[in-house]
């Protein structure tokens, strides 16, 4: 299997730039969220169907045993949604322009990071993956799972909207966006296949990229080297330059080039400020895939938000929309994203603050974690610590 580090065109960087910042936009972020709520609402909605059993597992259970079991166990419905209720946080905290919600802090931090809510769609996955090859799996072969499937892969889809601006698990791998060509779709027509809605949004920015405003050239030249820590978040561009001779080999600093002219070594990519910058793949090598070093430029640093407003710019975000119309332009909003158009909603509190529902509350940070407090009363600490808490409403 190859791996490339293909430089964008001259006339592809505005494209491949304008990409980077939608994928770490608020503007797109909020439009993912309603696609990951509508698939929770209706897995919580799936708390009280049942799967039948076949008659040969009789031979499993025993005769005396129960012939269907649940569809969703307790515990898969409070994960659902507390892992909701982060990525609902995360995207509040980014309209704050807290971009901390990119990077991999582990799946139940209960601290609002999207790396959070990407545990749902990677256990979903892998549960689809073990049953193509050949597991059994009453809950994938039951009649009510293909309309929650459905939600799920267009979560799964929606998702590619910012997935490439978020923080690898391992702090050795190469940086995400290894090959523009991920948004291409070369070969499509030849091989028969629907272009993605990932390329129909290439295409439909590559038909615009003369209104597209040009990659930006830095004031001040920031050039990082692989391994080395990097000053801020925002939009890299690896480039070939020379390094200083240093002393026996060791303190080569990057030079920036007599003419000031810049050639690209790979893709631009959205990196995060105090992380270590990253390798980049190759077309030769081989596994494992550990990159190649490289230098880093700083093209642009993500101030957004902070000041509390939108920038104009993100009216003309275009999001891929999964399916037809595969194109949505979007208003940017100064509240929180709208709820999905069907569902259960989402109630959440903090320890101390008074239950709005009666019932069964989870721990967000641990979802273990489960109390029955009557409306009216106080939320609970958690182990000795404040948390919020998530109505589950199941008994």
């Amino acid at each position: 299997m190859a791996f490339y580090t293909t430089a964008p065109t001259e006339a592809e960087r505005p494209v491949l730039f304008r990409i980077l910042k939608q994928q770490s936009s608020l503007t797109i972020w909020q439009q993912i969220v309603p696609y990951y709520s509508a698939w929770v609402d209706e897995i919580v909605r799936s708390a009280d169907l049942r799967v039948e059993l076949p008659d040969w597992y009789e031979t499993y259970l025993g005769p005396d045993r129960p012939r269907d079991k649940e569809m969703f166990s307790q515990h898969d419905i409070v994960e659902a949604m507390t892992l909701k209720a982060a990525l609902v946080d995360a995207v509040d905290k980014l309209r704050r322009g807290d971009r901390s919600v990119f990077l991999w802090r582990g799946y139940f931090s209960g601290q609002g990071y999207i790396c959070e809510a990407r545990r749902l769609l990677s256990s979903w996955a892998t549960q689809i993956r073990r049953y193509g090859s050949g597991e059994v799996d009453f809950t994938v072969e039951s009649d009510h799972w293909p309309p929650l499937e459905r939600l799920y892969l267009l979560t799964e889809m929606a998702m590619l909207n910012g997935v490439y601006v978020l923080q690898t698990r391992c702090i050795d791998d190469p940086a995400p966006l290894d090959t523009f060509d991920v948004f291409k779709g070369d070969g499509d027509a030849e091989a028969g296949r629907v272009p993605t809605h990932l390329t129909r949004l290439y295409r439909h920015l590559m038909a615009i990229k003369e209104q597209l405003p040009p990659v930006p050239v830095p004031k001040e030249e920031v050039l990082v080297k692989t391994g080395h820590t990097l000053p801020c978040t925002g939009i890299w561009e690896p480039v070939k330059v020379d390094l200083s001779a240093g002393f026996l080999g060791l303190f080569q600093r990057p030079q920036i080039p007599a003419d000031g002219v810049f050639e690209p070594d790979g893709c631009m990519n959205y990196l995060h400020g105090g992380a270590r910058a990253p390798t980049v793949e190759f077309e030769e090598e081989k596994w494992p895939i550990v990159g190649k070093p490289t230098v880093w430029r700083l093209l642009w640093k993500d101030e957004r938000y902070l000041d509390g407003t939108v920038p104009d710019e993100e009216k003309d975000y275009v999001f891929a929309v999964p399916g037809e119309p595969w194109v949505r332009r979007y208003e940017p909003q100064p509240g929180p994203p709208p709820p999905a158009e069907h569902g259960l909603k989402l109630i959440t509190a903090r320890t101390g603050e008074a239950a709005i529902e009666s019932g069964y509350w989870a721990a967000q940070e641990h979802i273990e974690g489960r109390t029955r407090v009557n409306k009216g009363e106080r939320l609970p600490d958690y182990r000795g610590k404040p948390v919020t808490w998530v109505y589950t409403g199941l008994k």
